[in-house]
């Protein structure tokens, strides 16, 4: 069963062959790869485009420069409309050899799951693995809301929205397969909350069936040290607007509503212990930080709950 793969690519050309050349390294070989140039200034659309002139499975499209949200739904126009299966990997990432093959086993295996998730490890700009075990760790390490309480998830159960409202436990969308079906249903990735499109995309599968999970890593995240601070804020910031978005809209019905505003309030809780582990190490900024990002999401916690 053939898998859609959609690669968005904006000035990707320091990693993409690396990205492509392990799409193609995949033990599964039935599948299609739509790369979405997303407007780049650098090589990457000549480094695409070789890779497709050697592989009928490839194809290049190419738009202005729109935020990889958008070069993600363009993508999402383009790609088969029988392949039971849609992946996502950036430009950055490297996917293990078997990655597909684990990742369609696992979901066929479970037919009543929206997705699957495997594991995802961490490299540096050069490649080289770092925080060796932690993103796993992490990952294994779920929480999520039950009865109103946050609870240890147990090992191998799935990932339900109750766990999402909670914490975003996917790393990359490149550790995910999506049952087609289910992405229909879901619908395109919401441009307004970039960089946190992907967790709103979890949370928008995660309402119509769990996402499985398997434990087994299927591929390096790069990690990137440049305007680390101001990419963590904007994260933050977006992620805290994908959780407005649940808690308030009234596309949602009020049960899932309820549940995002419950786990709104822990992941607030959760940063102002980090708050004070950080205070008292003598991190002050780190700590002022934590400190800011727990009184925004508690009091949109409290706007949904008395709204």
């Amino acid at each position: 069963m053939k898998v859609s793969i959609i690669t968005p690519a904006y000035n990707a050309a320091a990693y993409l062959a690396e990205t492509l050349r392990s799409v193609q390294a995949q033990t599964m070989t039935d599948w299609e790869l739509v790369v979405v140039n997303d407007g780049s200034t650098d090589d990457t659309a000549a480094i695409a485009q070789e890779f497709a002139a050697a592989d009928a499975r490839i194809r290049v499209l190419s738009r202005t420069n729109g935020g990889v949200a958008a070069a993600r739904n363009t993508g999402i126009s383009a790609i088969s409309a029988d392949a039971p299966y849609v992946a996502f990997i950036d430009s950055d990432d490297v996917w293990q050899p078997d990655a597909l093959e684990v990742l369609r086993t696992a979901l066929e295996s479970a037919p009543g799951a929206t997705a699957v998730s495997g594991l995802t490890t961490c490299m540096d700009q050069q490649g080289r693995p770092t925080r060796i075990g932690q993103l796993e760790a992490h990952q294994r390490s779920r929480r999520g809301v039950k009865n109103g309480r946050l609870v240890d998830w147990p090992d191998g159960a799935p990932i339900t929205f109750a766990v999402l409202a909670f914490w975003n436990y996917i790393i990359t969308p490149g550790q995910v397969l999506i049952r087609r079906s289910a992405l229909d249903a879901a619908g395109l990735f919401d441009t307004k909350v970039i960089p946190a499109e992907d967790y709103d995309m979890w949370l928008r599968l995660a309402q119509r069936g769990d996402i499985a999970v398997v434990d087994r890593v299927v591929i390096a995240w790069r990690s990137h040290s440049a305007n680390a601070s101001s990419q963590t804020r904007r994260m933050a910031l977006a992620t805290l607007a994908v959780r407005r978005k649940h808690m308030r809209s009234r596309e949602f019905p009020p049960e899932t509503r309820r549940v995002a505003a419950q786990g709104c309030r822990y992941d607030s809780l959760v940063k102002l212990s980090f708050a004070a582990a950080s205070l008292l190490r003598g991190r002050v900024e780190e700590a002022g930080r934590e400190l800011a990002r727990a009184g925004v999401g508690y009091a949109r916690y409290l706007r949904a709950r008395y709204a």
